[in-house]
């Protein structure tokens, strides 16, 4: 069991650190792995940006709303930070193995089976942030 605003903390960082890193990692695995970098790798990112921007923001606006941190909050349960902890850790790392698959050639080989691959796991994780944002982001005594 944690307190709540170590379990916000934690999972702002996977989200926001995570999805950038995994946009990051893409870039330069598209750079490096065959110069794939063109306008429609930029046309993907911003197709991408609503999810991920959204996200990153309000992950974002909840750790700079305690910049002194605040109270621990209430304590969470076990299960609720596995799940709310976990389930972003496993898309960010599936938006990895996407672009490894893409770069590499192997199960995406087109720039619109990429598309497709980012959409679902995007769509997918905006659902998810949809369905616990209430819980993780409300405010101490609310």
């Amino acid at each position: 069991m944690m307190y709540s605003r170590t379990h916000r903390n934690l999972f702002s960082i996977i989200v926001i650190f995570g999805h950038f890193g995994a946009f990051l990692f893409g870039f330069f695995a598209l750079a490096i792995g065959g110069g794939r970098v063109n306008q429609e790798f930029f046309n993907l990112i911003l197709m991408a940006s609503p999810v991920l921007s959204s996200t990153a923001l309000a992950a974002l606006v909840d750790l700079l709303a305690r910049p002194s941190g605040g109270s621990r909050g209430r304590k969470v349960s076990g299960v609720f930070s596995a799940v709310t902890l976990f389930i972003p850790s496993v898309l960010v790392f599936c938006v990895v193995i996407v672009f490894y698959l893409f770069t590499s050639q192997s199960s995406i080989a087109s720039p619109g089976d990429l598309k497709i691959a980012l959409g679902v796991l995007e769509t997918f994780f905006g659902a998810f942030l949809g369905a616990i944002s209430k819980s993780l982001f409300e405010q101490e005594g609310s």
